[in-house]
C-alpha cells in the first residue's frame, strides 16, 4: 500500500475542473447571466428622472 502511494501522480487541478462539467455548464450559465444583470442595473441608472 505505501509503494501505491509513492506511485501515484498528482491530479493537475485544470484536469479537476475540465472534468466536472456541471461546474463548467454552471460558469457559463452565471457569467453572461451575472453580465447582463449589471448591464441592465447600468442602464436603468443612467436613465433621467422624469420632471413634473
Amino acid at each position: 500500500m505505501e509503494e501505491e502511494k509513492k506511485g501515484a501522480e498528482r491530479i493537475p487541478g485544470w484536469q479537476i475542473f475540465y472534468d466536472d462539467l456541471m461546474l463548467i455548464f454552471v460558469i457559463a450559465v452565471a457569467i453572461p447571466f451575472l453580465t447582463y444583470i449589471v448591464w441592465g442595473l447600468m442602464d436603468i441608472a443612467n436613465v433621467p428622472v422624469a420632471k413634473p
